[in-house]
Formats: C-alpha cells, structure tokens, sequence
C-alpha cells in the first residue's frame, strides 16, 4: 500500500513546508481525529472495475471495516465488477459498517467489444469515472473523511483534494509491476521501444 496525504506524528516536516493543499488535509484530519465534525469517519474504497483489482481491495476495506466498528466504508465499483467477486461481497453483507456503491461503467449503449480495441471499455470508463465517482461522493453521509484508491484511478487524488480528504493509493499488484510501472520511461530510453 502506498501512502500520500498524510502528515505522520513521526514526521520532523511539520508544517511549515507543506503546500495549501497539504495543510488543509492536515487540518482536517486533526479536526477528524478531535471530533470536531462530529461525524463517523468514512472511507471510500475506489475500484479499478477490470481484472482482479476489485477483489485485493474488496478484502483489504471486509478486514479493516471488521476491525474499524465505528468507521463506515463505502466500496465504490460497477456492476459487472462486482458479479465474479459475489461470494466476497455476500461474506461483507453481516457487516453494517460496509455498503456497496454502483457506478456506470461508462459504456455507450450500442457498445459491442471489440477484439481490435481491447482496452476501449476501460477507456470509456476513465473518462466517465471522475465526475460519476466526483456526484457520488459529494451525497454521502456521512461525508467522506478519506479516500482509499487502487492506483490505477489516476484522477483519485484530484478527487480527494476536491473533498479536502487524504488519499491512501492502493497498489493491488506484486511489487514487481510497480517498480515496472515507476521506471517504464528508463526501461524505454535504455531497451527502446517495440512497435
């Protein structure tokens, strides 16, 4: 798990060198963490609604949501995400801290698949997924003190800055590929690319 957006105790930054942003993210999780708002914390579980995404993180916000008892998670994915993994979700129905939110998947609705543009629906989906996930967030009650996302969501932290909330980056993958992902343009300049 990647952390991003927090000030930790431990950290000898304080606050001085912080960006606007980070101060008010700060602020606000000081005043979360005094009671301040007076409201139940909320962690929003973003999705990456293809491949096995849903499920790492699906089993990461059952354990803390049953660890956590006075913290409501709400997981956020599309419909058809959620079908494969249906025993994991049946397995969170007994917990009254987790609830589960569809979006749209972003497909038109003459949509056919196309073996020539594999990844065209999850084009469609990056692209209809900030403002879908930006309204549904904007309605929770109670608000959303924090945002839990699968790194593949590169718009995540746009949305969690918008809400003044942290953001905790989740990389559902073996460490492998994340070093893969961080040094891809090394691996170009030096390997090159194959066309």
């Amino acid at each position: 798990v990647y952390f991003t957006g927090f000030d930790f105790p431990s950290s000898n930054l304080g606050t001085r060198n912080l960006g606007t942003r980070e101060r008010e993210r700060t602020r606000k999780k000081k005043e979360m963490e005094t009671g301040k708002r007076g409201e139940k914390p909320h962690v929003a579980l973003l999705a990456f609604p293809f491949g096995s995404h849903a499920t790492p993180l699906l089993t990461l916000g059952r354990h803390l949501a049953g660890l956590a008892g006075d913290v409501k998670f709400s997981f956020f994915t599309t419909a058809a995400s959620l079908k494969p993994i249906s025993s994991l979700v049946s397995a969170c129905s007994g917990n009254p801290n987790m609830v589960f939110c569809t979006i749209p998947d972003g497909l038109p609705e003459d949509f056919a698949f196309s073996p020539e543009r594999p990844q065209e629906d999850i084009e469609h989906f990056l692209r209809s997924a900030p403002d879908d996930l930006r309204r549904a967030l904007a309605g929770m009650q109670p608000p959303v003190s924090c945002v839990l996302a699968d790194s593949f969501l590169h718009f995540a932290q746009d949305l969690a800055d918008e809400a003044g909330v942290p953001l905790i980056s989740f990389w559902a993958s073996a460490a492998s590929s994340l070093i893969t992902h961080i040094y891809t343009d090394r691996l170009r300049e030096k390997f090159g690319v194959v066309q």
